[in-house]
């Protein structure tokens, strides 16, 4: 029979990866704001299809930025040491915790991201604000796993 703690870490890593492309996206994209003729994203705005950079970046953008980045660093933190612990170093139990801790800090980070973004304005969401989301949920569900996984080695820590 498979090890639970195995496959617990296993989806862990696989979320990791999922949540580190949506971190990735959530940056990239210009759509953030979508009202059709308008849009914009963390770096570019668009306007009738012809796009720049944004020439005076409000205080609000460059938070969600800096909450953004800090979500997908956490979250690269969380799929590293969970594949550290999976494959190299088995029995260091510290890194489960490393991973626990980043994978709720990344998801922290992405929630703020997107409440700073959408707080006190009436805006049209796009698919940018959408990948961070999807980011934020997938970091609680990994920090959920690793919590999972720590209950579990603490009950057998020799297994």
């Amino acid at each position: 029979m498979s090890d639970p703690k195995l496959i617990i870490n296993f989806v862990a890593i696989g979320l990791c990866g999922l949540s580190t492309i949506f971190c990735i996206l959530a940056l990239c994209l210009n759509t953030w704001h979508n009202d059709g003729l308008f849009t914009f994203g963390l770096w570019k705005v668009c306007a009738i299809g012809k796009c720049g950079p944004w020439t005076i970046v409000p205080g609000k953008l460059q938070a969600v930025r800096a909450f953004a980045f800090l979500g997908l660093f956490l979250i690269i933190g969380a799929a590293v040491s969970s594949c550290l612990h999976a494959f190299v170093m088995k029995t260091n139990n510290t890194l489960i915790n490393i991973s626990l801790g980043s994978s709720i800090g990344s998801g922290l980070c992405m929630g703020i991201a997107f409440i700073v973004f959408i707080r006190g304005e009436e805006i049209t969401l796009g698919a940018g604000i959408y990948m961070c989301i999807a980011a934020w949920l997938f970091g609680w569900i990994v920090g959920l796993l690793n919590g999972r996984l720590v209950v579990l080695t603490r009950r057998a820590p020799n297994n």
